[in-house]
């Protein structure tokens, strides 16, 4: 829900803008700390996105595999 009109947004979106090119502008970086932390939460987000691809393709590939060679196995049993 957006509880400001167009005008504000815009203007919300230029103060940002203009803090932000400051900062940009400007020869110090950021302290430690924070560099520390931002890193750490990115590879944290780096390492659920592995595993939720693990649980989601990764393991259905494999499943679909044991499947297929247990039906193989199975079928070539038959005849």
């Amino acid at each position: 829900m957006n509880h400001f009109n167009g005008s504000e947004d815009q203007m919300l979106d230029e103060l940002l803008g203009e803090k932000l090119r400051i900062y940009g502008e400007s020869e110090e970086s950021a302290p430690e700390e924070i560099r520390h932390e931002v890193f750490s939460t990115l590879d944290t987000l780096n390492f659920l996105g592995e595993l939720a691809e693990f649980f989601t393709l990764k393991f259905t590939e494999a499943e679909f595999s044991i499947f297929e060679a247990a039906n193989d196995a199975f079928s070539s049993k038959r005849k």
